[in-house]
């Protein structure tokens, strides 16, 4: 079986990607493409069985990660070994979890989330599609993070500052634009 990750970036993250995705030890051969991915990531399906796209923007992770699907690239979640994942916590594909990250018990991590160092995800909390929480932040028990957002380094999320459960489902459904 082919276990090659090409993972395509736009910035530091790429690197980021590839340092977590090496200390996986599970792909025989990884890959970054950063410049003009555009014009090669199709051809190269039959040479990679995985592919990530590690792009800083969520809206364009989301569309990539619909191209390499209908290319029929296999799309992992990429997990630092060093990161501490609770049996019952639930990460879906196409996530970066980093080193000294920490997912508490039944948290979600949805798809195309980014997860930085040192991030703590408290017990229940939820991280909508394509977000991207930052370094050292902290998303405490039971909160709610909408599709799309990005929380700074070392940010605090607590459960009172998230959005009505309305609002919250018109979000996770594109019904509703913040930000």
């Amino acid at each position: 079986m082919n276990k090659n990750l090409l993972i395509l970036s736009d910035s530091d993250l790429g690197s980021e990607v590839l340092n977590i995705a090496s200390s996986m030890r599970y792909f025989k051969r990884i890959d970054l493409l950063e410049a003009d991915f555009k014009n090669y990531a199709e051809d190269l399906s039959g040479k990679y069985r995985y592919a990530f796209p590690a792009l800083a923007d969520g809206v364009l992770r989301e569309r990539w990660l619909e191209l390499l699907k209908e290319w029929t690239y296999a799309i992992p979640a990429i997990i630092h070994s060093k990161a501490s994942l609770d049996p019952s916590a639930t990460y879906y594909e196409c996530v970066s979890i980093d080193s000294g990250a920490q997912l508490s018990e039944n948290c979600v991590v949805s798809i195309g989330c980014v997860i930085d160092a040192d991030v703590v995800i408290g017990e229940g909390a939820y991280i909508d599609r394509f977000s991207y929480i930052g370094s050292g932040a902290v998303i405490e028990p039971q909160a709610i993070v909408p599709a799309f957002s990005v929380i700074e380094r070392g940010r605090i999320v607590s459960i009172t500052e998230n959005p009505s459960a309305s609002d919250f489902l018109k979000r996770s459904m594109g019904v509703a634009a913040y930000v």
